[in-house]
């Protein structure tokens, strides 16, 4: 079996300052039209009233997957269009079937880390969050848990498409002793990514999603593989929430 710096060596490659410039530059626009007042980020926007009425119809699934799974395919299409064929290659690395029964235990240790994280955040007294009406609809109706969770799903898919493609851009370009650099830089972002109306508190978003990120990103630099960043920093935590919806249900 091929080791993963065998893999990585074959996959190494330098994306033009050019490149790099609209990649990010494409990502922050992306940000801001998920993050700011416009048609579409209030087409996407689930209203109180909605939540209320518990109305799952077609056009409340429509309004919770609408900007998630926009922003996806547009992050996606940047990827294709300005990164080439190289970066999908070195994000979308084979998996043995050897590495994927590391992804079990290494998925209760991203859970365990994410939920101590969490709860040590919401016990300093100078960060706060407002409720968050799409997170916590699943209380109010049992069906839409699957929904909800394909929303965050896709969201936390954005979020590690966009930090997985800015390690591989810089990676070659940072000495491999200033590389914890860009891992904290990394962490940073991906807190900035998740400040928002919602969760406004930005030191608050540093724990709760720039460690956890972090993490994620130490993981892609031992496996090489996307979709295994993706399974191992989601699928135990996901089990766990729902099950705790369940279980209050």
């Amino acid at each position: 079996m091929q080791t993963p710096n065998v893999k990585s060596a074959k996959v190494r490659h330098h994306l033009s300052w050019l490149q790099v410039t609209i990649l990010v530059c494409g990502f922050w626009l992306t940000y801001l039209a998920g993050n700011t007042r416009n048609p579409l980020a209030n087409f996407a926007a689930v209203s109180v009233y909605d939540v209320k009425t518990v109305d799952v119809s077609t056009h409340l699934v429509l309004q919770l997957l609408a900007g998630p799974l926009a922003g996806t395919l547009i992050i996606t299409l940047l990827i294709t269009v300005i990164g080439g064929r190289n970066l999908w290659r070195a994000l979308l690395q084979h998996l043995s079937a050897r590495d994927w029964w590391c992804l079990v235990p290494l998925s209760v240790v991203m859970a365990a880390l994410r939920w101590g994280l969490t709860t040590a955040a919401n016990q300093l007294p100078w960060t706060w969050l407002n409720s968050d009406v799409i997170a916590d609809i699943q209380w109010f109706d049992f069906s839409l848990i699957g929904v909800v969770a394909v929303r965050e799903l896709l969201t936390l898919a954005t979020v590690l498409l966009v930090l997985l493609t800015v390690l591989i851009a810089f990676e070659d370009r940072v000495r491999l002793s200033w590389r914890w650099v860009l891992y904290l830089a990394l962490g940073v972002l991906a807190a900035g990514l998740g400040t928002t109306s919602l969760q406004p508190t930005f030191v608050r978003n540093l724990l709760v999603l720039g460690v956890p990120a972090i993490a994620s990103l130490l993981v892609y630099s031992r496996w090489r593989n996307f979709w295994f960043v993706l399974l191992s920093y989601e699928l135990v935590w996901r089990i766990v929430c729902v099950g705790f919806v369940l279980f209050m249900w």
